[in-house]
Order: structure tokens, then C-alpha cells, then sequence
């Protein structure tokens, strides 16, 4: 029965190396979360000009519509 045991436990056991790796892993995930962050950052900068940009041209043409109107 040890003998059983002790190779249940060799194939259970969790090493260092495994450790490592899941650290080098963890580790290339967060870098990409950083990326993503950074991406949906400009994203959202660029919406917001966007936006900005969309309300000046609805401001103009509704501006260009009153002068026709008035003309």
C-alpha cells in the first residue's frame, strides 16, 4: 500500500518547474492585458474626438440649413 501511496503522490505533486511556468504564463497574460488596456484607451479617445467632431458638423449643418431657410 506505501508503495501505491507514494506513486499517487509523485503523480500528484506539484513541482517548481510547474510553478514556473504558470508564473511565466500569468506573467504573458498581464502583459497582454496591459496591451488591451492601452488599445481600448485610444479607442476611447478616438470615440470621444469623434463624437466632438460629429456634434460641430450637426451644429454646421444645421446652421446651413437655417440660412437657406432665411434666404
Amino acid at each position: 500500500m506505501d508503495l501505491v501511496q507514494r506513486d499517487l503522490r509523485d503523480q500528484l505533486a506539484v513541482r517548481r518547474q510547474d510553478f514556473d511556468e504558470l508564473k511565466a504564463e500569468i506573467r504573458v497574460l498581464a502583459e497582454a492585458q496591459q496591451r488591451t488596456e492601452e488599445v481600448l484607451r485610444q479607442l476611447l479617445e478616438f470615440q470621444a474626438r469623434t463624437e466632438k467632431t460629429l456634434a460641430r458638423l450637426e451644429t454646421r449643418q444645421d446652421a446651413l440649413v437655417g440660412d437657406q431657410l432665411f434666404a
